[in-house]
Formats: C-alpha cells, sequence, structure tokens
C-alpha cells in the first residue's frame, strides 16, 4: 500500500519541487544585485521549501543531535549523502552558520 501511495504521491512532489526551484532560482538571480545578505535569506527559504514540499507528500526527517554546539564557534559537518535531500536539512538547521558546501568532483 505504501509504494501505491508513494508512486501516486511522486508526481505531485515532482511539479513542487519543480515549480519551488523555478521560483527560487528567479529569485535568487534578482536577491544577487541587492548582497550576499538577501541572496542569503533566499537560500534560506528555498531550502524550508524543499523541506516543506517533502513534508507535503509524506517524508519523514529526523535530525539527532547528541550535543549542544556553541554558537560562537566555526563547524565542519561531513555528510554521507543517501540522496540529494540532506543538503536542504543541512542549509536550514545550520542557517545561522552560512554554511558552505565542498563535494567530490563525481558528484560536479
Amino acid at each position: 500500500m505504501q509504494k501505491t501511495i508513494g508512486w501516486l504521491l511522486t508526481p505531485l512532489h515532482l511539479v513542487i519541487f519543480g515549480t519551488v526551484l523555478l521560483g527560487f532560482h528567479a529569485a535568487q538571480v534578482l536577491a544577487l544585485r541587492f548582497g550576499y545578505e538577501a541572496h542569503k535569506h533566499v537560500v534560506d527559504y528555498l531550502n524550508f521549501c524543499v523541506l516543506a514540499s517533502l513534508k507535503a507528500v509524506g517524508t519523514r526527517m529526523e535530525l539527532d543531535c547528541a550535543h549542544t554546539l556553541p554558537a560562537d564557534t566555526p563547524l565542519i559537518v561531513v555528510a554521507n549523502h543517501q540522496s540529494m535531500y540532506d543538503i536542504p536539512m543541512l542549509g536550514w538547521v545550520f542557517r545561522d552558520r552560512h554554511p558552505k558546501y565542498v563535494a567530490k568532483i563525481e558528484l560536479g
């Protein structure tokens, strides 16, 4: 039954996801004209909307952080990518720290 629901919700997710990406592409191009902070706010909301689109089709997300992270210390966060959806999660959770990403050349 879950597989059937997944097949039915996939087209809905693709439409929502594509709309979010296209809309935020235009917003990012515009925000870049206003500087880094404006662009960062747009990217933060992009991450939120991507996560919301996943939740809309029933995806469960969980972040398990056993430690309290100091607010004034730089972090290196390492992710073993299971899919492309961990980047929006990390971007949203660590948005106050202005995350940057490094990837293997095979992913580019």
